[in-house]
């Protein structure tokens, strides 16, 4: 997790790896596409629903979300 929360704080992350990390988290991925969703059914990917929330507020929900290691 702590490298994941370290991820999360550059600014130059990119959507792919966004992607990865979030794809990697089984936790963080339901919460991702469940959010997504809520907002418009059509986000039924990972990708679409980066692209629905942005990456912004994902990295602040997974900040918010990660235990404090």
């Amino acid at each position: 997790m702590t490298k994941f929360r370290h991820a999360c704080r550059q600014p130059d992350l990119t959507p792919q790896e966004l992607h990865q990390m979030i794809h990697a988290d089984e936790t963080l991925h339901r919460n991702v596409m469940d959010i997504s969703q809520a907002i418009t059914p059509a986000a039924t990917t990972l990708t679409r629903a980066i692209i629905v929330l942005g990456p912004n507020t994902i990295k602040n929900m997974a900040l918010n979300t990660l235990p404090v290691d």
